[in-house]
Parts: structure tokens; sequence; C-alpha cells
């Protein structure tokens, strides 16, 4: 049985994602009512990666830099990051929509939608170091620096090959 912090923080990475998905329908649309589908799931799947691929190398490279940091104080951490980026995501819903709808060229459609996803991601990122910066002791704090350029390098390609593998807009699978 989960505990409750647990709970929470299911509960609250299934709303950044659900609000990721709504980013991804918006920017599908264009292309029919699979592909809103199609959108509104490999959107969110970018987040899911890099909560199981990422954080865990993160973690990984923390340890071996010597920042010592509780799993779930990371977990924690990965769930703000991908809930501020799922807000942001949720938010520009409406102007993809806008846009995927009303643009003539596929193109502009798609470099608009890669421009947010992207802006998503780097503020995910953002408030995830964040806070592992604010969980670790004031001497790891440094090395915590160390391990996040790599890491945000590591997570962004992560969400690219993610988004141009599965979404028919950007180059995926149809």
């Amino acid at each position: 049985m989960l505990g409750r912090d647990a709970r929470q923080g299911m509960r609250r990475l299934a709303r950044a994602l659900a609000l990721a998905g709504l980013f991804g329908a918006a920017f599908g649309a264009r292309y029919g009512p699979l592909a809103a589908a199609v959108h509104a799931l490999g959107v969110p799947l970018a987040f899911v990666a890099i909560a199981s691929f990422a954080a865990p190398a993160f973690y990984i490279a923390l340890w071996h830099l010597g920042a010592e940091i509780e799993a779930g104080a990371l977990a924690q951490a990965t769930v703000s990051g991908v809930e501020d980026a799922g807000r942001l995501l949720g938010g520009m819903a409406p102007g993809m929509l806008l846009f995927g709808t009303t643009l003539e060229s596929r193109g502009m459609c798609a470099f608009f939608a890669a421009g947010g996803l992207t802006l998503a991601v780097s503020l995910g990122l953002r408030t995830m170091t964040r806070e592992v910066r604010s969980a670790v002791a004031s001497p790891g704090a440094t090395r915590v620096r160390l391990a996040t350029w790599p890491f945000y390098g590591f997570a962004l390609l992560l969400a690219a090959r993610v988004w141009w593998g599965v979404l028919p807009a950007l180059g995926g699978a149809t």
C-alpha cells in the first residue's frame, strides 16, 4: 500500500501528464481526431521517459559526485518539475489549438509546438534541479550544479527523441 505522500505525488503527476496531453491533443487536432489522440498520448510520454530514465541517471550522478540526496526527495522534485511543465503546456494548449488549426504551414505549426515543448521541458528541469539543490546539504549544492548541465542536455535530447519518434506531426510514426 502506498503512503499518503506517494498517493498525493501520483495524483499530482497524473494531473500534470493530463495537462501535457491536452497540449498534445491541441497540437494534433490539425491532423484529425486519430492524430489528436496519438499526440495526446505522445506528449506526456516524454515526461514519463525523463522521470523513468533521466532522473535515475541524475540520482546516480549526484551520488558519484558526493551530493547525497534521498530518493524520495528526488522523486518529489521530479514530480514538481513535471507538474510545472504540465501546467505550462496546459496553459498553452488553447493557443496551440488556435495556431494548429489556422496556420497554413504545417512546418510552422510544428515549429511552434516544438518551441512550446522545449520551453516546458526546460521549465520543468529548472524546477526539479532547484528543488534538488535545496534538498542537498550546503557543500553538496555546488556538486549538484556540476551534474545539472549534463542532466539538462540528456533530458532534453531524450524528450526530443521521444517526440520525434512518436508524434506524427514531428515526423514520427504515422
